[in-house]
């Protein structure tokens, strides 16, 4: 094999002046094909605004993710992270749960991320996070609300804080 000698200012021509099996640069992965399991898409939906109710049962609050995927052999991986848990006096569980529906058809419960939180005290400020993986058999719009209820009293989701639900299209 013959070497050539580089001056200070030359390059080489990878596609023609070079062959054989080159080695992986610095982050690279060698790799040339990637099995299922690759995340498609990304969407990130964020408020700052409160978030509160003083329903006994389950109520929709108006914060909406949506994402539509690419295939219907997709999943979604559904997160749901931050906000700051406060309620009033007198006021002592809230339950909070991600609700889905496909393509407008209504909502469903998906899971619940706050489990009958009771606390001592009129604000806690604790945050919240929760995760699903949703199989979702379709291309159309998935949307993602958040509902709440608390036993008596208001209580608040997102006092002053942010939440954010994170979407993430896994491909088979």
């Amino acid at each position: 094999m013959a070497l050539t000698r580089l001056g200070p200012n030359q390059a080489v021509n990878l596609a023609t002046n070079v062959t054989g099996t080159l080695a992986t640069g610095n982050g690279g992965t060698g790799a040339t094909s990637f099995a299922p399991g690759k995340v498609g898409q990304v969407v990130v939906t964020e408020t700052t605004g409160n978030i509160s109710t003083t329903s006994t049962s389950l109520a929709a609050t108006g914060f909406i993710a949506s994402i539509t995927p690419s295939a219907t052999t997709s999943k979604v991986l559904v997160f749901i992270a931050g906000g700051k848990l406060t309620n009033g006096p007198g006021t002592g569980r809230i339950d909070a749960h991600i609700y889905s529906q496909t393509g407008g058809g209504g909502y469903s419960d998906l899971f619940k991320f706050v489990d009958d939180n009771n606390q001592a005290g009129d604000t806690f400020g604790q945050t919240v996070s929760g995760a699903e993986l949703h199989t979702t058999n379709t291309t159309s719009q998935v949307d993602y609300q958040v509902y709440i209820k608390v036993n008596s009293g208001t209580v608040y989701l997102n006092n002053d804080s942010q939440l954010t639900i994170t979407m993430m299209e896994i491909l088979a």
